[in-house]
């Protein structure tokens, strides 16, 4: 007889990080938070920001840690921490250690490939921030992000069927 393991999924609280408001209403809180979560790194960050129904922050997740140039980001890590804490929309963010906060052409292709995972989930990407020495980049504002994606307001509940 063969036996298939069963398996239990928890989401488990690693810390907290404080912040000024509880609801995301534009990039620049995003920003903010995201730097308060990782600091002034040597190395670059690419963490995921879930965001519930009404656009209020419910969770952060590293999602790698490179090195001074790059990291590795592979979509399906994005979206596995996204399911586990419900997450109905998120905002990817990461910085880039050499100050400079322009996108560059992979930070761009990224972006597209995690927006066609996030349009098949239906847990939209509402932007990408990226990190520099003392400003940020928004692809919300730069007009980067595919104009398929929800504008960064909170959704509105569905009605039940009864």
């Amino acid at each position: 007889m063969h036996r298939v393991p069963a398996y239990k999924l928890q989401l488990v609280r690693d810390r907290t990080v404080p912040i000024r408001t509880r609801i995301c209403t534009s990039p620049r809180e995003a920003a903010d938070l995201f730097r308060a979560y990782i600091g002034d790194s040597d190395r670059e960050h690419v963490v995921a920001i879930f965001l519930d129904s009404q656009n209020r922050f419910i969770g952060l997740h590293t999602i790698s840690v490179g090195t001074i140039e790059y990291c590795i980001v592979n979509p399906r890590e994005v979206f596995k921490a996204a399911l586990l804490c419900n997450a109905t929309s998120l905002v990817l963010a990461h910085n880039h250690p050499s100050g400079d906060p322009a996108p560059s052409e992979d930070d761009i292709r990224l972006t597209r490939q995690l927006q066609e995972a996030a349009e098949l989930l239906d847990i939209p990407m509402m932007d990408h921030i990226i990190i520099g020495e003392s400003s940020y980049s928004s692809f919300y504002e730069l007009g980067l992000l595919d104009p398929l994606s929800d504008p960064p307001s909170p959704r509105k509940k569905r009605k039940r069927k009864t």
